[in-house]
Parts: C-alpha cells; sequence; structure tokens
C-alpha cells in the first residue's frame, strides 16, 4: 500500500508537473498569441489611418473635380459668348467696310465726273478764247481780248458748276 500512495504521489506529481509544462506551453502559445493580436491592431490601426487619409484625399479629388467641371463649363460659357460676340462684331466691321466701299465707289465716281468737268471746263475755256481772239486791223495780227468768257458764258458755266456742286454735296451730306 504504501508502494501503491508513493506510486499515486509520483503520478500525481508527474500529472502536476505534466500540467505545470501544459500551463507553460499553454501560456507560451498565449503570449504569442497576444503579440500577434497587438500587432494586428496595430496594422488594423495604420490601415485605417491610410482609409480615413485616402477618403480625405478622394474628397479633396472630388471636390477639385467638380470645381474644375464648373469651371471648365464656366469658361466653354465665355468661349460661346466671346465667339458670339465676334461673330456680332465680324459681321458689323463687314457691314461698315460694305458701306465705307459704297463710300469710295461714289467718291470715285463723283471724282472721274468732276474731272470730265473740270475738262470740259477747260476746252470750253480754250475755245471761248479761240472764239475772243481778234486781228488788228492795222498789223493783220491776232490779238487775244482781256477777258476770255464772255459774262453770259461765264454765268451760264458757273450755273452749271453751282448745279454739280450742290449735287456733289448733297451727296455728301447723305452718306
Amino acid at each position: 500500500m504504501v508502494d501503491k500512495v508513493k506510486q499515486c504521489e509520483a503520478d500525481k506529481l508527474k500529472v502536476m508537473k505534466d500540467q505545470g509544462n501544459l500551463m507553460k506551453e499553454f501560456n507560451k502559445r498565449m503570449q504569442v498569441h497576444l503579440e500577434e493580436i497587438r500587432l494586428l491592431k496595430d496594422v488594423n490601426q495604420k490601415l485605417q489611418a491610410d482609409l480615413q487619409e485616402l477618403r480625405d484625399l478622394t474628397c479633396y479629388l472630388d471636390d477639385d473635380r467638380q470645381k474644375c467641371r464648373k469651371l471648365a463649363r464656366e469658361w466653354q460659357r465665355f468661349g460661346r459668348y466671346t465667339a458670339s460676340v465676334m461673330r456680332n462684331e465680324v459681321a458689323n466691321y463687314q457691314e461698315k467696310l460694305k458701306l465705307l466701299e459704297e463710300k469710295q465707289s461714289e467718291l470715285s465716281k463723283d471724282n472721274v465726273e468732276l474731272k470730265e468737268l473740270c475738262l470740259y471746263l477747260d476746252r470750253k475755256r480754250e475755245s471761248m478764247t479761240v472764239e475772243n481772239r481778234t486781228f488788228c486791223s492795222k498789223c493783220s495780227q491776232r490779238v487775244t481780248t482781256s477777258q476770255s468768257l464772255s459774262p453770259a458764258t461765264q454765268s451760264s458755266t458757273g450755273d452749271f458748276v453751282e448745279d454739280r456742286r450742290n449735287s456733289f454735296l448733297r451727296g455728301l451730306k447723305q452718306n
């Protein structure tokens, strides 16, 4: 019996040692797992911080994208408005250019008419001068009178010139 008790006590001690060893091994494993949990918590915390930073960056970029879209729409509106204004301005300038070309054409015609009138008056004056030349009865030489145009001819020519001048001035005032 004493042997049995000693054997039971030895078995009991062995079981207690085994249990102690198992507890030590369990504690070691628990420490390893706790350390892994702590590391995973740190990694999770870093990932959460990165996630929040990415969310903030995404919000910022989305706001920036919306601002860029709005700005692009405003620039498009401005471009369309500018193009419209430029088209109107070009049309106005083309109309003005057309009017100026018409005026220039009229002035050219008037200049041609005035040249013709001047040439006509010069020819008339020369013909009157030729008609007013007389011969000297004593020496048979030609003598020109001091007045190249008679008063009646001057008056009718003056009226003609005055009428042409007035019509020319009226044409200018209308333009």
